[in-house]
C-alpha cells in the first residue's frame, strides 16, 4: 500500500527530532530523529506519513525529500582553527561543521557568517566557507546583532516604509479625530515595564452603584497601517516585534511604534476602545466598541503602580488603581472558577551595561500591578472574540489545543514526585488545587514549569477551537497591535478591512511560525547573557544554590537559582556509593549511605566549567 506524502515546513528540536507544519486543516506530524533526512530548522520538506493517528497521539512520519532549504548561510563559532571545525545552534546539536575556506587569522571562539557549500550526508559535516568574521564570543556587545543575523530578524526598514510613516507627522491631525469618541477628559493611564516605549494599552475605571465601568483603550494602528501599503507589507514580513535585553527590533518603524501609535503620557492618540460594565462580582454585563481618542494622564511602571496600591507612595490616581486591583481580584476568581490555571511566575531581569555585559540581577515578583493589566487584557481579548462570534465575522483566533494524555501523565508523575498527592485519574479541579498548595512552597516553580512543558504550543487559526490554558471557548489577540501583526489583523476584521478566511489562514500560519522564531532569538540572547553573568560570578570558592529538576538512571538535572540555568551531574559524581534509581518515585538512593536525591530537593553546587560556545555549564555537587 502506497504511503501518503505531504509537504510542509519542519521545526527541528535541539535534540534532533522535529515537527512538520502542514497546510490548514492538517495536524502537525512528528518526525523521529532517525527520519529527519538531514533537514534543519525551517526547511520545506516532503514527508511520508508512517502511521495513522492513535488515540492521544498525533501522526508520525519521515522526511523523504528536502524541497527547499531555509538557509543558504548560517552563523557559526569556530571550535578548532586547525581542523576548521565549527558549531552552530541553527543545526541539530551534534551536527558537525567543517570550514573549508576561511580568511587568515581565524581564532577559536570566533563568530563567523558562513555560506553553506554542502549540507553533507546523514552523519557527515556541513561544509562551509567564511563570508564574514563577526567577532569573538567574548565580545558581549555583539550578542544581539549576531542573533538578529542568525535568526533572520529584520531590524531596518526600506525607504518607502519610512517615508510613508513620516507622512503622518508626529502629532495626531485634527481631521483624524472626526467621527471618533472623545475620551480626553477621562482619567486613563498606562502601566508597563520600566524599559517600555511602545504603549499599546491604556486603562480607565470608575466605580458605580452597579459595580465598575472599565474602559480599555488600544492603539488604533489600523488607522495608519492600511492593507497592502508599504508599512503593511513590511509589518507582514516581521509579523511581530522581537525583544532583546536593551533593544527591540520593532514590527513598525519607530515613528509609529514609539511615537504616533504609542499611547504616551500627555498627548492625543487614536484608539479602538472597549467599554465594559461589570457588577460588583466582576461579571460582565454590557460592552461597547468604539473608535476614539485619548490623552493619557500618566505613564506608570509596574513598580510605581504597586507602591501606590500598597500605600508607599501618594498619587491622585490611587483610588483608580485600588478600584482596578479590586476588579482584578474578582476577574481572577471567575477565571480560576471556570478552570484556568494560575501560572504566575517571577521574572529574572538582568541589568546590562553599555558594553553588553550583565552587571546585576533582579527577580521581579508577579504582583498585583502585573495581575490587573493581565486580567484586563485577557477579558478584553475574550470580549472581542465573543463579539466576532456574535456578529459572525471572520477573524484570527488565538487557539490552544488540549495536551496529549501522555504529556499530562508525565506532569502528574512529576507532581507526585514533588510530594503532592494526586488520585490515579486526577480531575481538573485536583490539578488546580495542586497549584494552590504549591504556591507558597519552594516547589511552585517546578510545578508550573512542568505543567507548561506538558502543554501544546498556542498558535493562531482562522478557526475557533478554544483555548485550553485559559479554559475559554473563544479567544483572540487584540490588545497589542503595535507589536503583533495578528492583533492588527483582528482590528481590521472588526471593521471589515479586507478580511477573508483564505488570507486569514495564511496569516495565521505565518504569525505562528514567526512567533517561534522570535522566541528562539530572544531566548538565545537571554541565555547567553545569563551565562556571561554566571561567568562574572565564577570563583573556585563560590557555592550556588540549585534545585533538582529531573532525575534519571544516569544522574540528576539541576536548576541554578535564580538564573534558571540547567546543568547535569552524572550519577558517578553523587558520592562514594552505589546509587539506585527508582522510577516510580523518581528517587536516586545510595545503597550504603542511603543518601537520597529527589525532585525539588535543594543542593549546593560549584561551577567547574562554563562553555559559552555551546552554552553549557558543568557542575560539581558539594557533599
Amino acid at each position: 500500500m502506497k504511503q501518503k506524502t505531504l509537504c510542509g515546513k519542519i521545526s527541528i528540536h535541539s535534540r534532533g527530532f522535529g515537527f512538520v507544519t502542514l497546510q490548514r486543516d492538517k495536524q502537525d506530524v512528528f518526525i523521529p530523529k532517525p527520519f529527519t533526512l538531514n533537514a534543519v530548522d525551517g526547511d520545506f520538506v516532503q514527508i511520508e506519513v508512517l502511521a495513522k493517528q492513535k488515540k492521544d497521539k498525533g501522526p508520525e512520519g519521515k522526511v523523504v525529500k528536502i524541497l527547499k532549504r531555509a538557509h543558504s548561510c548560517i552563523v557559526g563559532i569556530v571550535t578548532s582553527k586547525k581542523t576548521g571545525a565549527a558549531y552552530s545552534s541553527t543545526l541539530p546539536e551534534k551536527k558537525p561543521i567543517k570550514i573549508i575556506s576561511s580568511p587568515k587569522n581565524l581564532d577559536n571562539g570566533e563568530r563567523v557568517y558562513l555560506k553553506v557549500l554542502s549540507w553533507g550526508k546523514k552523519n557527515g559535516p556541513v561544509e562551509c566557507k567564511v563570508i564574514k568574521k563577526l567577532g569573538s564570543i567574548k565580545e558581549a556587545a555583539k550578542d544581539i546583532d549576531i542573533a538578529i543575523l542568525e535568526y533572520g530578524i529584520k531590524n531596518t526598514f526600506p525607504k518607502s516604509a519610512m517615508q510613508e510613516a513620516t507622512l503622518f507627522g508626529t502629532r495626531v491631525r485634527k481631521k483624524d479625530l472626526e467621527d471618533r469618541r472623545d475620551f480626553t477628559n477621562e482619567t486613563c493611564f498606562t502601566i508597563d515595564p520600566t524599559t517600555a516605549k511602545d504603549f499599546d494599552d491604556a486603562l480607565a475605571i470608575k466605580q458605580t452603584n452597579f459595580g465598575y465601568q472599565l474602559n480599555v483603550h488600544i492603539a488604533d494602528v489600523s488607522h495608519y497601517v492600511r492593507p497592502n501599503s508599504s508599512l503593511d507589507l513590511e509589518a507582514k514580513k516581521r509579523l511581530n516585534s522581537t525583544y532583546f535585553p536593551t533593544y527591540c527590533a520593532p514590527m513598525l518603524p519607530p515613528q509609529l511604534s514609539n511615537n504616533l501609535c504609542s499611547l504616551k503620557e500627555g498627548v492625543i492618540r487614536l484608539t479602538v476602545s472597549v467599554m465594559m460594565q461589570f457588577n460588583k462580582k466582576g461579571e460582565l454585563k454590557k460592552y461597547h466598541l468604539t473608535k476614539g481618542y485619548i490623552k493619557s494622564k500618566k505613564r506608570f511602571t509596574y513598580a510605581q503602580a504597586l507602591d501606590i496600591i500598597e500605600g508607599r507612595k501618594k498619587s491622585v490616581h490611587k483610588q483608580a488603581l485600588l478600584n482596578m486591583a479590586a476588579l482584578c481580584k474578582q476577574l481572577r476568581k471567575i477565571r480560576f472558577e471556570r478552570g484556568s490555571i494560575d501560572l504566575s511566575l517571577p521574572e529574572t531581569i538582568l541589568k546590562i551595561d553599555e558594553q553588553g555585559n550583565p552587571i546585576a540581577l533582579h527577580v521581579e515578583p508577579y504582583h498585583i500591578a502585573h495581575q490587573l493589566v493581565e486580567e484586563f487584557m485577557l477579558k478584553t481579548n475574550e470580549v472581542i472574540a465573543h463579539h466576532f462570534l456574535a456578529t459572525a465575522k471572520p477573524s484570527l483566533f488565538r487557539v490552544h489545543e488540549e495536551p496529549e494524555q501522555q504529556s499530562l501523565t508525565d506532569f502528574y508523575h512529576t507532581v507526585r514526585a514533588l510530594g503532592f498527592p494526586l488520585s490515579a485519574n486526577p480531575s481538573h479541579e485536583e490539578v488546580q488545587n495542586i497549584f494552590s498548595k504549591a504556591k507558597p512552597s519552594a516547589s511552585y516553580h517546578q510545578v508550573a514549569v512542568a505543567f507548561i512543558r506538558s502543554m501544546k504550543i498556542a498558535m493562531y487559526s482562522e478557526k475557533n477551537v478554544g483555548h485550553y490554558g485559559l479554559a475559554l471557548d473563544h479567544y483572540v489577540h487584540f490588545t497589542s497591535p503595535i507589536r503583533r501583526y495578528s492583533d492588527l489583523v483582528v482590528h481590521r476584521c472588526l471593521f471589515d478591512q479586507n478580511a477573508n478566511s483564505a488570507s486569514l489562514s495564511e496569516i495565521a500560519k505565518l504569525c505562528s511560525q514567526q512567533e517561534r522564531i522570535s522566541w528562539k532569538a530572544e531566548n538565545s540572547v537571554l541565555m547567553l547573557k545569563k551565562l556571561r553573568y554566571l561567568q562574572r560570578m565564577q570563583n573556585p570558592e563560590t557555592l550556588f544554590k540549585a534545585q533538582i529538576s529531573k532525575t534519571a538512571p544516569i544522574g540528576i538535572t539541576i536548576e541554578i537559582l535564580p538564573l534558571q540555568i540547567e546543568g547535569f551531574i552524572h550519577i558517578s559524581a553523587l558520592g562514594r556509593d552505589y546509587f539506585h534509581f527508582y522510577p516510580k518515585t523518581s528517587v536516586i538512593e545510595g545503597e550504603r549511605t542511603h543518601r537520597r536525591f529527589c525532585l525539588g530537593q535543594t543542593v549546593q553546587v560549584r561551577l567547574v566549567e562554563l562553555d559559552l560556545i555551546h552554552q553549557k555549564t558543568f557542575w560539581k555537587l558539594v557533599l
